[in-house]
């Protein structure tokens, strides 16, 4: 074997690791985004599949029993519903924009925000959901926000809507 036969084999083999090596780093360090949320709860993140999950995320390759409701399964499905119909209503400009559940509502209307503690309520007991496309830094978050009805899988625009924009306090109701 010649020389140049040796350095066309050596040259695959580099191309090949860094080709190994480029996607690993993607892997670890690209792929996935990691929100803080409240208390001790994270949620990832796929930038390739644009889905989500609140940390620990369940295995992909699980048995396909449906799992018991939980406020994170409700939630995670009126954004997803939501996303669905809704797209994304503006790009992304400079801001970090995300989807989240912003409240749930019980059916008389009484809402409860993501900050407080819900161990000792049903997800049932909720079920509606104030979805948000919005800027999560400030204490307020401004964007863009749906009323997503679990039940009735129902999604109503709150900024078109004056009774909804006046329910959670975004401009005072038209009489």
């Amino acid at each position: 074997m010649d020389l140049y036969a040796r350095m066309n084999t050596a040259n695959k083999w580099v191309v090949g690791g860094l080709a190994v090596a480029a996607l690993l780093a993607f892997q670890i360090f690209v792929r996935y985004q990691y929100v803080h949320l409240v208390g001790v709860r994270v949620m990832r993140i796929d930038r390739l599949t644009s889905t989500s999950c609140y940390m620990p995320c369940p295995d992909p390759t699980s048995s396909p029993e449906k799992p018991a409701r939980t406020f994170e399964s409700d939630d995670e499905d009126a954004i997803s519903r939501v996303r669905m119909i809704a797209g994304a209503p503006y790009e992304n400009d400079a801001h970090e924009y995300m989807w989240r559940v912003y409240e749930r509502v019980k059916s008389d209307g009484t809402q409860t925000f993501m900050t407080q503690d819900m161990s000792n309520e049903d997800s049932a007991d909720y079920p509606i959901r104030l979805v948000c496309y919005c800027y999560s830094g400030q204490k307020s978050p401004t964007g863009v926000y749906w009323e997503y009805h679990l039940d009735t899988r129902q999604i109503l625009s709150v900024g078109d809507d004056a009774l909804l924009s006046a329910k959670y306090g975004m401009t005072k109701a038209k009489k």
